[in-house]
């Protein structure tokens, strides 16, 4: 046999199966090329020496983990299905003479010809698109771009390193599976047809219980503790219920259609519905598969650019002054020092400080009993919490210039809880007398998962008496709840020296007070957090696109190869109905009935999922960030219509694959 024979026909198969080695090679490709983006982010020097390099870090590695994982499983599907539809020309090599030794050799020649062009061209377009990539993120970090082109080697010797391992392993598996079958088994697998699936109920039945188990957690389940610990079990419980449901559901909702004889036996509904039958079995779990990455995909892009679209409410919720000094766990007098001396500190340091702030709060967590009444209980305890904040009449009256007179068992509230006109807190009968609408005390603290209540007392005494009945362990001792804080605004340049002489003040002045010595102290400075909700919102939503294009690459390439494999089964079928009086006009109308079923059957059961997870989701979004529910709800309708165009697309060009090779 003449020198480079294997060689030239392992080209020729790969030319000749393009339609199969196409989409293979370009799904590869691009995994390939993305790998390289996201390790060249992630190892990128520039990006991760600033000052926010750490929590971009953590996200650009978590994306790169994410992407290997998925590269390994959109890779092993396509080539399965590559295999799969090529054992019939394997099995005539084997019929007309040619051993499984040079078979496994041509496999080899194939895979090493497709590998090095993938890989090469995959790390090439990665190298290509990198800069790009860095100033998109830079961009939604709201970060100058840093000036230069660097093509990360630790990329690139780690994307050959998995791209190379990945081809070797689906190489192997193809030898194996090729050596250890029959010439005969070979040729007709890729032909060979499906016997009627049977609805398996108990497995319907399943899927049934996990998937309204799964919607009823997210629907009904109202305590923020329980419903973020619940969202992933409702997740598994929906991924469960969707694969049941597809798999056999499917199933027993076809043979249903076909009973009811009004719908079943007509010219464009006959063929579509027993086509669909008969494939169900083998096409369930691809459909699922499509089905769960939309749905990923829907989520990821909705909740990312909720998170990114809502930093700067979030920033001044949480940082209502540029800078703060808090205070936790001292004692009312002694805080009440330290506001004066605060005061001093930035005079003598020529600080300009406008629109100042300052007053004492208690805090405590406890549990809701019924009826105005709260337990003294410890506030680690879960379930049917409320955080109460506590503030005198005086501070609450300087802050807001108002003239309020309150006796010892009077206050005002503020609460999102149904509550009687009376509590009781340290075994003590307070009257509410009246309602307020600014909330203070949670000023500079990150938002409550439980009930909030804000009462207003008479004095200083009534609520060092009630926090120190709720009060806690730490540490091995007890400590009043009581806050200070003091916050103002002012310059950046101010506030970086802000932090240094306030702090430094703090720490000479405490450790000579025995009442503020175990005082916790911390300062806040609003543009140094503006850099790391950024960085962590901005590199969340970078990664939300970047994996959304993946995820909607493989749902493509799944929608594809499952057109190609039903197109091939079908042709015969059609055929025959041609031959037997069906019009193409006929034909057609059957094609399109039973292609747009199976398609948009995925989408549609996303939008379920995406509408029933929504109001947890929304509930997270509530205690996680602030008055973020109706942002989220326009993220998800602009990201449903978005991506129901994309799929649409994907579907106008997959269908016309199907279409030529039936017609």
């Amino acid at each position: 046999m003449r020198k480079g024979f294997y060689s030239s026909l392992a080209i020729s198969n790969i030319k000749n199966n393009r339609r199969l080695y196409v989409p293979y090679m370009l799904a590869c490709l691009l995994n390939c090329a993305m790998f390289y983006i996201m390790g060249s982010l992630a190892f990128s020097s520039t990006l991760m020496s600033a000052s926010y390099g750490t929590p971009l870090s953590v996200v650009m590695n978590l994306g790169l983990i994410v992407v290997g994982v998925f590269s390994v499983a959109i890779t092993f599907y396509a080539n399965s299905f590559l295999v799969k539809q090529r054992n019939k020309e394997f099995g005539l090599f084997n019929v007309l003479g040619m051993g499984k030794k040079h078979i496994s050799l041509i496999m080899a020649l194939e895979t090493l010809y497709v590998g090095l062009f993938t890989i090469a061209l995959g790390i090439g377009v990665g190298v290509l698109f990198s800069k790009l990539m860095e100033l998109i993120l830079c961009k939604l970090l709201g970060l100058a771009a840093p000036i230069g082109f660097e093509i990360s080697v630790p990329s690139i010797i780690i994307t050959l390193a998995i791209f190379a391992a990945l081809f070797t392993v689906a190489l192997i598996y193809n030898v194996i599976r090729v050596r250890l079958s029959a010439p005969i088994v070979l040729m007709r697998e890729s032909s060979t047809g499906e016997k009627e699936p049977k609805a398996k109920w108990l497995i319907t039945l399943v899927g049934l219980i996990t998937l309204l188990g799964g919607y009823a957690m997210a629907v009904f389940i109202t305590d923020i503790t329980l419903a973020i610990v619940a969202f992933f079990l409702a997740v598994i419980l929906v991924i469960v219920g969707t694969y049941c449901l597809f798999t056999s559901g499917s199933i027993s909702f076809l043979k249903g259609l076909r009973k009811n004889k009004r719908y079943y036996y007509t010219t464009r509904h006959f063929t579509s519905v027993s086509g669909m039958l008969y494939r169900m079995k083998q096409n369930a779990v691809g459909l699922a598969n499509i089905c769960i990455l939309w749905t990923m995909v829907l989520v990821m892009i909705s909740t990312t650019t909720c998170l990114y679209a809502n930093v700067e409410t979030d920033i001044a919720a949480a940082y209502p002054r540029d800078v703060v000094v808090h205070a936790a766990n001292g004692f009312y007098d002694e805080l009440g020092e330290m506001i004066p001396r605060l005061d001093a500190v930035a005079a003598e340091n020529s600080l300009v400080l406008n629109d100042k702030v300052a007053y004492r709060y208690a805090t405590f967590v406890t549990q809701y009993a019924g009826n105005g009444r709260f337990e003294n209980e410890n506030a680690e305890d879960a379930g049917g919490f409320a955080r109460f904040v506590l503030v005198t009449a005086e501070d609450y009256c300087k802050l807001y210039d108002q003239n309020i007179v309150l006796r010892d068992n009077e206050v005002l509230i503020s609460t999102d809880m149904q509550l009687p006109g009376k509590l009781i807190l340290a075994d003590r009968e307070f009257e509410v007398v009246g309602s307020i609408s600014n909330v203070v005390g949670s000023e500079g603290d990150s938002v409550s998962p439980w009930s909030n209540v804000t009462l207003i007392m008479s004095d200083a005494n009534m609520i060092e008496q009630t926090a120190l009945y709720y009060q806690i362990e730490h540490e091995g001792g007890e400590y009043s709840r009581i806050h200070l804080f003091y916050g103002a605004n002012c310059s950046d340049s101010a506030a970086q020296k802000f932090e240094d002489v306030f702090m430094d003040a703090v720490s000479d002045y405490t450790s000579e007070r025995e009442g503020l010595s175990d005082t916790t102290w911390y300062s806040r400075l609003a543009y140094a957090a503006r850099h790391d909700y950024m960085a962590i919102y901005g590199s969340l939503l970078f990664l939300g696109i970047f994996l959304s294009l993946m995820f909607i690459s493989a749902a493509a390439l799944i929608m594809y190869y499952k057109q190609i494999s039903e197109g091939y089964q079908d042709r015969r079928r059609f055929e025959i109905m041609r031959q037997v009086g069906m019009s193409d006009r006929e034909v057609r109308a059957s094609i399109r009935s039973q292609v747009l079923t199976v398609f948009f059957m995925p989408l549609v059961t996303a939008g379920i999922h995406v509408t029933f997870a929504y109001p947890m989701i929304r509930r997270m979004f509530n205690a996680l960030s602030s008055n973020s529910g109706g942002l989220y709800l326009f993220s998800t309708l602009v990201s449903f219509g978005a991506f129901g165009l994309v799929y649409l697309a994907v579907y106008l060009l997959t269908a016309r694959t199907y279409y030529k090779i039936v017609a």
